[in-house]
């Protein structure tokens, strides 16, 4: 059976970006993910999924949000090989005043 997890509004604080003031202090972000998979071929726990997200934004402190896809994309597929889709959408809800900025980005695997 196909399967869809969604992760939505996941929130915390990373250093994310290219501007100077981006790179010194953190800056909220918000995610949603949602990844598709044929069930019979695998579990996956979406807690893990929403853990390994938060900590390699922080750890790897992107200076684009387009590189933090492409990451998030192999790190998941590697882990959780039995993801066959994922869309990524990434937001930066206070670096522009009276907006909220995203990226959203999408990836079908080859089965």
């Amino acid at each position: 059976m196909q399967c869809t997890i969604f992760i939505e509004d996941l929130r915390f604080k990373c250093i994310i970006g290219i501007l100077e003031f981006e790179r010194i202090k953190t800056q909220e972000v918000v995610i949603d993910a949602r990844l598709e998979y044929d069930d019979t071929t695998g579990f996956i726990d979406y807690a893990k999924v929403a853990k390994l997200i938060k900590k390699s934004m922080k750890k790897k402190k992107f200076h684009l949000i387009e590189d933090a896809h492409r990451f998030l994309q192999k790190k998941l597929k590697k882990k959780f090989p039995e993801i066959q889709k994922i869309k990524i959408k990434i937001a930066k809800p206070s670096i522009i005043p009276d907006c909220r900025v995203a990226v959203a980005t999408s990836r079908k695997f080859d089965s």
